[in-house]
């Protein structure tokens, strides 16, 4: 004869085993869940941001920038587009190293950012030099806008190297136009700013 009060206590033993195992195996489902999502996420962090001045990167410059110019063709708002420039950085490298340089870098960054709206998009292009995208802006507020971030550039002292300044090229994108070639009309401008004795603002033809 089987002893009832036995019985019960064994099935309630093997629930309770059983639960216990579901929930564990939930446990470890959700953390595995919790810990590809945040991977995913810094992942995706990882393809946006470039990693030393904490902005946006190149590529994701360009998917920010081409949809601003598909919002501008349908509600034919102003949109421009900037290219900055360190002037003499490679001397500023060349003179203080590499770790000198990569902190202006950082600096730069953060007073750009710091004299921009936050639906603006800032980004390093490459090396020493950076693009700005400027919604619902036209080329002239675009001047008022970029004197501003160059005048706070050169006004602030770098703790590595004293004073540095940069030269700006803008323009303004055009309705039918891709974004490439309003960038490239930027770039012309930011040349002749260099040529024409840098710190200094170029607007685009």
């Amino acid at each position: 004869c089987i002893d009832d009060s036995s019985y019960i206590k064994d099935l309630k033993r093997d629930i309770y085993t059983r639960f216990s195992l579901v929930f564990f195996t939930l446990g470890i489902l959700i953390f595995v869940f919790l810990t590809i999502r945040r991977l995913q996420s810094k992942m995706y962090s990882l393809a946006l941001i470039d990693q030393l001045t904490q902005i946006y990167n190149r590529s994701s410059f360009y998917e920010f920038a081409n949809k601003q110019v598909a919002k501008r063709r349908r509600n034919n708002e102003k949109l421009s587009v900037a290219m900055i420039d360190i002037d003499y950085f490679k001397k500023v490298n060349d003179t203080f190293g590499h770790s000198a340089g990569d902190l202006i870098l950082k600096d730069l960054a953060k007073i750009v950012l710091g004299s921009i709206r936050t639906y603006d998009v800032f980004a390093r292009f490459g090396g020493e030099e950076f693009i700005l995208l400027l919604p619902d802006t036209g080329i002239d507020v675009a001047e008022t806008v970029l004197e501003r971030v160059r005048k706070n550039v050169e006004e602030y002292d770098f703790p590595e190297v004293g004073n540095v300044t940069i030269s700006i090229g803008v323009s303004e994108i055009n309705l039918e136009e891709e974004i490439e070639a309003a960038i490239k009309r930027a770039d012309e401008a930011l040349y002749e700013a260099k040529a024409t004795g840098r710190n200094k603002v170029v607007l685009a033809q």
